[in-house]
């Protein structure tokens, strides 16, 4: 075949190169276009990866974290992702991402409003818009698209990384210990099935999310030991050992119908 080369179309002022049969975007700029289709023939770069969409790959990557993830972490990837791709749009192709999309968009996430909040900006005569993500809620944001991409270079979607060597905000430590005090304090306000939830999550020290899974399976003897796949981080089962008032709980609520 020929030799690729930069083109242009005449119709629209665009400069063109075609790889391997891949029609390559390189802009209007006759001087950047030649920039870009030197860096591209420079390395071993798949054409077919530069023309790859942000949206695609997100749809990839999705599916495989449903099927290899736990629920949680794919409902989370899911939630940034979205974001993400409403925010730099579905045709943005993988070889134009630069890392200041990814940081002018984890850097405008904001939580949902409070009602305190939104009661307080209608009485403005404002929209309320939330506070700004907390750094380490940018990092997780920056991370699920950090890994989506690092995903698609070991499966061969693409070959590189363009944000690879973007800096993520710092995680913060979460050193919270509440007190005795503070869990009467607490209790104070539960009612209901909340009451048991609290006190089990009081007794173990474990996570909200793993007291919300527990299941009969899970218990033996006076340990919980969660699957790989439920556990932090996904390396090694996560055990959560179970004093007599906890165990009690857990026996009271499995003998548990609702009438």
């Amino acid at each position: 075949g020929r030799p690729p080369k930069v083109w242009c179309r005449k119709q629209t002022g665009t400069f063109y190169c075609t790889i391997d049969g891949q029609r390559v975007y390189l802009g209007k700029d006759r001087e950047t276009a030649d920039k870009k289709f030197h860096e591209l023939m420079a390395r071993p770069t798949d054409a077919r990866a530069q023309g790859t969409t942000l949206y695609g790959l997100c749809q990839l990557f999705l599916d495989w974290v449903e099927a290899n993830r736990a629920e949680g972490t794919y409902y989370l990837t899911k939630h940034y992702l979205k974001s993400f791709i409403g925010n730099v749009g579905k045709r943005m192709k993988v070889g134009d991402l630069k890392p200041y999309h990814v940081c002018d968009w984890y850097e405008g996430l904001r939580k949902e409003p409070t009602k305190a909040e939104i009661a307080s900006a209608e009485l403005a005569g404002e929209k309320a818009v939330g506070k700004k993500l907390a750094t380490t809620s940018q990092n997780d944001a920056a991370s699920a698209v950090s890994r989506m991409l690092n995903w698609a270079v070991e499966r061969g979607h693409i070959d590189f990384n363009p944000i690879a060597s973007l800096k993520r905000p710092k995680r913060q430590r979460r050193d919270v210990c509440y007190s005795p005090n503070e869990w009467r304090a607490i209790m104070k306000h539960a009612t209901g099935p909340l009451v048991d939830f609290l006190r089990f999550l009081e007794l173990t020290g474990c996570r909200p999310m793993e007291a919300r899974i527990v299941e009969a399976r899970h218990v033996i003897d006076d340990q919980i030991i969660y699957e790989i796949k439920n556990s932090k981080g996904q390396f090694e089962r996560r055990v959560i050992f179970l004093v007599d008032e906890a165990k009690a709980i857990l026996e009271r609520l499995s003998t548990h119908q609702e009438s």
